[in-house]
């Protein structure tokens, strides 16, 4: 059973996962590669009804300036098909602490002012990429 969720206020978001606290570690006996130092972020944000393109438009602000910064490898961002007010994004950084200066960034606290108000679910998944055995 999943745990029951609270809404995330713009401080808890750089901290979250799934559930709140999941994050996959990958290595395996001490060897380390490059790629695990890598972090994957997948967020999805939920706009409240009536609120999509104001979300959308708020969210693609974000991609500009996310890709020129430090550490950004990639910020693809995409939107439901069937949910126009349902967006995902997929985020690769070369490590942790870059990821954790763009949470900070004045283009990212920019945004979460400006929708606040508007955004009904907002979850983050941290992983590391897990190569086969």
């Amino acid at each position: 059973m999943l745990p029951e969720r609270r809404p995330i206020t713009s401080r808890d978001r750089r901290l979250t996962g799934f559930g709140g606290d999941a994050i996959l570690r990958a290595g395996s006996l001490g060897k380390r590669r490059e790629a695990v130092d890598r972090l994957t972020i997948i967020a999805k944000l939920k706009a409240k009804n009536g609120a999509e393109e104001r979300l959308f438009e708020e969210r693609r602000k974000l991609v500009g300036p996310t890709l020129a910064e430090e550490g950004c490898i990639n910020y693809d961002m995409h939107r439901s098909v069937e949910d126009p007010g349902l967006i995902m994004f997929h985020e690769n950084w070369t490590s942790r602490p870059l990821w954790e200066r763009h949470m900070e960034s004045p283009h990212l606290q920019e945004f979460s002012a400006n929708t606040d108000d508007i955004v009904e679910v907002w979850e983050l998944f941290q992983g590391e990429k897990v190569d086969g055995a």
